[in-house]
Order: structure tokens, then sequence, then C-alpha cells
């Protein structure tokens, strides 16, 4: 399912992003007394571009400790995309497979969100079982561009079913602010293995035991309002 929807169909507030910006635009004119990014954020080069920097925003009204730490991020960013444009070989390898496992992570936990913000009462004691790990994996098909889907083989056909109702239900509610994203197509199961413990309908042991679910499961079953025992 493609696409990004705002619940209230509100744009997001640039409140909590005017630090940051004042920060950015205030580095970009300070080009002379730009962070060495290959030292250290103590060194005495950086020292004083952080001293300059948090002086020019104590100017602007905010307080000492707001500027410190907008600054140190700001160093941080900036050093983390240094190391990262950077690195070769093996590292170029860990900065790759890092930046694929956080963006796996962040598509799950949004997953998650965006289903959570649909559950109706009836169905919030089976929910509250359930956590971000039970979430479809995704990854990038870098040759057009679509989202792979890998369902999880051990996750029950209710648990399917129930995750299907919310997505219908959530696809229900878009307004004028959904955003069509990527497209997404069915790949090759996930090799995640189950959770160690959680509720025995959450799960399929193996594949015959799905089989043999899906031909025994009745219409009824698939009501989530049934499946709080």
């Amino acid at each position: 399912m493609a696409g990004l929807f705002y619940g209230t169909c509100t744009p997001p507030s640039t409140k909590a992003k005017s630090t940051p910006d004042k920060v950015k635009i205030l580095y970009g004119s300070m080009d002379a007394a730009a962070f060495e990014l290959s030292q250290r954020a103590d060194s005495e080069h950086n020292r004083r571009t952080f001293n300059a920097m948090k002086k020019e925003l104590a100017v602007q009204g905010y307080t000492s400790s707001i500027a410190h730490r907008a600054v140190r991020r700001h160093f941080e960013t900036l050093k983390r995309a240094h190391r990262d444009t950077n690195a070769q070989g093996e590292e170029l390898d860990r900065v790759n497979q890092s930046r694929q496992k956080k963006k796996k992570a962040s598509r799950s936990h949004r997953l998650f969100t965006r289903r959570q913000a649909v559950v109706r009462p009836g169905e919030k004691a089976l929910w509250e079982g359930l956590s971000v790990y039970y979430m479809t994996d995704e990854s990038d098909n870098g040759d057009d561009g679509t989202i792979v889907k890998h369902k999880l083989p051990w996750r029950s056909v209710m648990l399917d079913a129930f995750m299907e109702t919310l997505d219908k239900r959530h696809e229900s509610t878009r307004g004028v602010c959904w955003v069509e994203g990527k497209k997404r197509v069915l790949g090759s199961p996930s090799k995640r293995p189950p959770p160690e413990e959680c509720p025995s309908n959450f799960v399929t042991n193996v594949v015959e035991d799905r089989e043999e679910e899906e031909r025994c499961i009745s219409e009824e079953d698939f009501d989530p309002t049934n499946w709080s025992s």
C-alpha cells in the first residue's frame, strides 16, 4: 500500500523545526569558520565555531542550553554525512547496510502507527499483544523504484486478516492530505523468525499448519471482533 496520511489533514507544524533551520542558515553564512569535520567536536577549531554560533543564537533569543544542543546536533549531522560520503570498501558496505536497516525500521514503525490509528475499541485487546515485530518486511527494488513486500510466513491467517482489515479501514479514511507514494509489489517470504513468546493465535508453526488453517477458517473467523479470546 502506497502513500502517507496525516490524520487531521493539517500540515506538520514548522515550529519544532525553527531552531534547526536557524542553525543551518547560520552555519551556511559562516564559511570562514566552518567545522573541520575530520576533527573531534572539542578540537580548538571546532570549539571556536561552536562558540561563535552559540553567541549568534543567543543574540536571536535562544537560551544557552537550546543553542548548545542545536549546534551540537548540526555538527553531528554534518560529521555523519561527511563520514558516509567518504566511506570506501567494507566501511561503505557497513554504511549502506545501516541505511537499509534504518529505512526498514522506519517503514515498519510507520505501518504500525498507521494501523494503530484505526483500531476500534473491540479490537484493542488483540492489538495490545502486537508490536512492530509483527509488521511485514519491505525492501527497495533498485530497478524501478518499487517497494517489495516480504510477508511473514509464520504469521497466522487470522492475524493476516486483521492486518488487512486495518489497512482497508485506513484506506477509507484517506482525504485530501493523502500523498501517493511508491508502488508496492509482493516478493519472496521474509526470513525473519517468529518471536520466541507470543499468543498462540498470532503464529503458525509450520507451512502445513497454515495451509490447513486456510482450508478450515470460516467467514465468521475473519471478523476481528471475534478474536479477543
